[in-house]
């Protein structure tokens, strides 16, 4: 099977869905007058439609890597596994894992919210999603982490994720497609 990856970046200004919204007016409220908030002002202490949605990333230096802390339920199921405790880069399919890093890097080069669509065709099918990226910070100068929201166009490919996946721990077959 022929499997391909793309993504771009969009304007913050763009977000459409209300979940997008939602959290980056959350994630304002909650740095005030700072360039970012802190993991303790920021993280959903409330019961929030998004959190299904929701990915943590942890953010580690020198080399430049992300690992996943919290994955949502829903986006679990939609996948078809957890990659919690996992490098952004072992995510499958091929291509996918590199795409995000370098999406993800972007947050850490600008230090502001980033907008990404991101694309994973087959020879029959597509899949699409959109996802903002939040960074977060204790000290205003060094992201510690990233705070996202991801919002599927269209049903993943569970079966791609299961067949390239070498996570171990795989989800609940059960497929979700967030309200577009």
């Amino acid at each position: 099977m022929t499997v391909s990856v793309s993504g771009e970046s969009l304007p913050v200004m763009l977000l459409k869905h209300p979940f997008h919204r939602e959290v980056f007016e959350y994630w304002n409220r909650c740095r005030g007058m700072k360039i970012m908030p802190s993991e303790s002002a920021i993280f959903p202490r409330e019961n929030y439609d998004f959190l299904p949605n929701m990915l943590w990333i942890d953010v580690k230096y020198n080399p430049l890597n992300f690992r996943y802390r919290k994955h949502g339920a829903a986006l679990t199921k939609s996948y078809g596994l957890d990659p919690t405790g996992k490098s952004v880069r072992e995510l499958p399919p091929a291509g996918l894992g590199a795409l995000m890093h370098e999406q993800y890097r972007e947050v850490i080069k600008s230090g502001e919210p980033c907008f990404h669509n991101i694309v994973v065709r087959t020879d029959s099918y597509k899949a699409e999603y959109d996802r903002l990226t939040l960074p977060i910070s204790e000290d205003e100068k060094k992201i510690k982490s990233l705070f996202a929201v991801t919002i599927f166009r269209s049903e993943f490919i569970r079966d791609l994720f299961l067949e390239e996946s070498n996570f171990g721990h795989r989800a609940s077959p059960r497929l979700y497609c967030g309200p577009c």
